[in-house]
């Protein structure tokens, strides 16, 4: 663990029981000095009696309307310079439409988690400004501006695309080579999930589009990522749900991307993918050299 972001002080504001946040706050755990209490009545106590001035506010929230706007506000005033940050579950995804989303509040989806906060988690680590160290005033064009990729491209090796049209792996295409990576055209390979693909052994990651990974999209899946061995799979799914993420996940999907997705999230899971090839491919290598000085038994 990187000793700078345990440094990190973060009050947790909620329920830490809802399956969707299970893995968010075993990261927190792991990468923060961590305080949780149930509701926010209880962090307005504590902050008012005591002189610890956390560095995030994290709230879990479940569903819309489930936290008072004006609770929220006193805390924020009681900690003004603590940054506050709304870990939110799939019923929340139309608050902003219909709803009263909590103010000043960074909005980040539990499925959003590893491609957005942990990347903000290792920012901060690393003394550098987090998408939610930003100031209250800050646009979404800010956020997206701090977050996009910067320097040059620094990809390497080959992704496989499956998407469910041409116009998807067009854009991810597009994406990947921005990126410094290669691209295996679906068309010419026989790639496309339809036809069930040839084998590409010496890719570092493919992409899979779906929608909500049900049984029969799952069974497509598994059937997709076994025609690749090794390769580490990205499942691209629409607005995900903790049942289609498991089915994902057991159908050998090694990461969920939700759509829409940004840049910085896709070449997130891409580097993640290719680190991972990278060290199984140096397990195996040295597995074999292994091998090759273990005596053999005369027959």
């Amino acid at each position: 663990m990187d000793r700078s972001a345990s440094s990190l002080s973060v009050l947790l504001v909620g329920s830490w029981n809802d399956r969707e946040f299970h893995q968010p706050l075993r990261t927190l755990r792991a990468r923060s000095r961590l305080v949780a209490v149930p509701a926010l009545s209880d962090a307005e106590r504590m902050l008012n009696g005591s002189r610890w001035f956390p560095d995030l506010i994290v709230v879990t929230q479940s569903r819309p309307g489930q936290f008072c706007q004006e609770q929220f506000l006193r805390v924020m005033r009681t900690v003004p310079l603590t940054r506050m940050v709304a870990l939110l579950g799939s019923w929340c995804e139309g608050e902003t439409r219909t709803g009263y989303p909590l103010p000043a509040a960074r909005r980040i989806f539990w499925y959003q988690w590893y491609a957005h906060f942990l990347a903000d988690l290792i920012r901060a680590g690393r003394a550098e400004c987090p998408a939610w160290g930003l100031p209250e005033t800050a646009s979404d064009e800010d956020r997206l501006l701090l977050s996009r990729p910067r320097g040059t491209a620094n990809g390497c090796g080959s992704v496989v695309l499956a998407g469910r049209s041409r116009e998807t792996e067009d854009a991810l295409a597009d994406a990947c080579r921005s990126a410094g990576y290669q691209v295996h055209d679906p068309a010419q390979s026989g790639c496309r999930r339809e036809k069930v693909p040839c084998v590409h052994s010496d890719a570092v990651a493919a992409i899979w589009e779906g929608t909500q990974c049900d049984p029969d999209e799952a069974r497509q899946l598994a059937d997709w990522v076994r025609t690749m061995p090794g390769v580490p799979v990205i499942a691209l799914l629409d607005f995900p749900r903790t049942d289609g993420v498991r089915r994902a996940w057991m159908a050998g999907a090694r990461s969920v991307l939700a759509k829409p997705y940004r840049l910085d999230a896709l070449y997130y899971h891409l580097a993640q993918a290719a680190l991972t090839r990278q060290e199984s491919q140096q397990g195996e290598t040295a597995r074999l050299d292994k091998s090759e000085h273990v005596p053999r038994l005369a027959g």
